[in-house]
């Protein structure tokens, strides 16, 4: 077995979403020669152990930390409804990687340095402590990032917490941001809504390690040409190592490995929707997923497939055990009703393979809740998008991909639980599905995308070439 270069230690935050990308990015050092620990709380981890199939020729460990949180799925809707309280749980695992790093020093693997999410600012304290750098991983895209980094402004100006005086006023507009054109202050991140003292602390607390200059590298999942204003104004502000290095999933096969996870993989997965998907007509299909935190009351599942009925559209809905608030007896017998009048239409899914089905012919749109990762992916496929933001930063996604990109259709939602009714659904269907003006829009636009994207992970990329610099920079910080 060939010698390690050096030992990185990744700590993501502990969600799908955030988990994923920083996946990717830790097989991509490692395949450079790195050993890498990828460090989740403990109830995280054991399920990732449950899954887990290591790559051959790459050493990446899993390793835990105590938390007294138990979130095997990873961060869950009770918890993103109570944010305050789990993000202030986070850093009592802070003295648990301080121990982590000790004993790999002790075992003669010291860590070069520390990669983790920009939610985990306690990190920084802990790098601080051992003597080493703590690199920064945005996980969704260069616009959010902005949002973060500039929330003092936001706050001083009176956008947060946002109002919800301002939140229904159409001209409300946010022009001061830089790197972001003008939008409605509907479209500030979600969470940025919360009126709580303390949660609104904690954003403004984030990034005071990016602005005091202790992050040497700011990594964000995105490509510069999809992002390129705001790019080069973050660069401007912090310097050239704030860099795209996305679409990172693409890079997964590439460099010598091949077998392992896709992805971070916290549930069981239906492998039947593949070959379901074999059977189907080209372009024909509407993916509906809605990540791994949102959930649904009964009326709007009433409401959605009952668009689905009435268009006779082919389906392949994901639908997880807690995805509906109120699963009670008499809604579980008109979901089982469905399932059966709708089973030679569509299929309906615990969990799927969303790389695999993104890529599948078969596929004709998305309906997505717009997190970033779906978002990239979708695009990477050039797979057009129906957006239904429901929390986090999704609903500036969604203005990006409606608006900015136009590769998507948007439904008149404001988030979590404010009904949507079936015929605004069925309107927004069918611009994806229908041949039509609109269609062939979103159909060229992400079609252009899909192209800059691919191109940009590829040899001579941006993104690429911002990968190697970052990894000949981790070469000097273990030697």
């Amino acid at each position: 077995m060939r010698k390690n270069k050096g030992h990185v230690v990744a700590v993501p935050f502990p969600a799908q979403g955030h988990m994923s990308p920083m996946l990717h990015l830790c097989k991509r050092i490692a395949a450079d020669g790195y050993r890498v620990s990828f460090v989740n709380p403990s109830s995280i981890h054991e399920q990732m152990v449950r899954h887990w199939k290591p790559s051959p020729g790459l050493d990446i460990h899993l390793d835990q930390l105590p938390f007294s949180v138990h979130i095997p799925h990873g961060m869950d809707t009770y918890a993103a409804l109570n944010l305050s309280w789990f993000f202030d749980e986070l850093p009592t695992m802070s003295a648990s990687l301080a121990e982590l790093l000790h004993r790999f020093s002790d075992e003669g693997a010291p860590a070069c340095c520390i990669i983790s999410d920009i939610f985990l600012p306690w990190t920084q304290d802990v790098a601080n402590e051992a003597g080493i750098p703590r690199v920064v991983l945005w996980a969704s895209g260069a616009t959010w990032s902005v949002f973060e980094t500039y929330a003092k402004e936001l706050s001083e100006r009176g956008h947060l917490p946002l109002k919800d005086s301002d939140v229904f006023d159409d001209s409300c507009t946010i022009d001061y941001l830089p790197g972001v054109t003008p939008l409605p202050a509907s479209a500030i991140p979600f969470y940025m809504r919360i009126t709580e003292k303390r949660w609104v602390e904690l954003i403004l607390e984030r990034c005071e390690s990016i602005w005091r200059r202790e992050t040497p590298w700011i990594l964000v999942n995105s490509f510069y040409e999809l992002e390129q204003i705001t790019f080069d104004s973050m660069v401007k502000e912090f310097g050239e190592n704030y860099v795209p290095i996305g679409p990172l999933f693409l890079r997964d096969g590439r460099d010598g490995e091949s077998a392992g996870p896709e992805n971070v993989l916290l549930r069981d997965q239906s492998m039947e929707s593949l070959e379901w998907l074999d059977q189907q007509k080209e372009s024909s299909v509407l993916y509906i997923s809605f990540g791994s935190i949102a959930a649904l009351s009964k009326e709007q599942f009433e409401e959605l497939s009952g668009a689905l009925e009435d268009l006779q559209q082919p389906f392949l809905w994901v639908v997880r055990p807690e995805l509906f608030t109120n699963f009670t007896p008499e809604f579980q017998t008109s979901y089982a009703s469905f399932c059966e009048r709708t089973k030679a239409l569509g299929m309906v899914i615990p969990w799927g393979t969303q790389l695999q089905i993104l890529q599948h012919p078969a596929l004709g749109g998305f309906l997505t809740h717009c997190g970033w990762n779906s978002i990239i992916e979708s695009i990477a496929n050039g797979v057009p998008m129906i957006a239904w933001p429901w929390g986090a930063e999704q609903n500036t996604n969604a203005k990006l991909i409606t608006v900015d990109w136009k590769v998507a259709s948007k439904l008149p939602t404001r988030g979590y639980f404010e009904l949507v009714p079936k015929s605004e659904i069925a309107k927004a269907i069918k611009a994806v599905t229908d041949d039509g003006q609109e269609r062939a829009v979103l159909q060229e636009n992400v079609q252009r995308l899909k192209k800059l994207a691919r191109k940009a992970i590829l040899d001579g990329g941006q993104s690429l070439l911002n990968l190697e610099k970052f990894l000949d920079q981790i070469g000097q910080w273990a030697s």
